[in-house]
């Protein structure tokens, strides 16, 4: 049921493609000020229009 997550400032360096997909009800997704410089193709698959926000400033 988490609909919003917050990892921003984590230092995170990757988003694997598999990391996200049991969370069908998340909205919110905030990944800013890490390090992530690429993501996979299909690391947002399935979500349709259940992602409203995204944020991946300073990346």
């Amino acid at each position: 049921n988490l609909q919003y997550l917050k990892l921003g400032d984590n230092n995170l360096h990757a988003v694997p493609s598999d990391a996200l997909r049991r969370l069908h009800r998340l909205r919110h997704l905030d990944l800013k000020s890490n390090n992530i410089t690429s993501l996979p193709e299909d690391a947002f698959t399935g979500y349709g229009d259940s992602i409203t926000f995204l944020n991946l400033q300073k990346n």
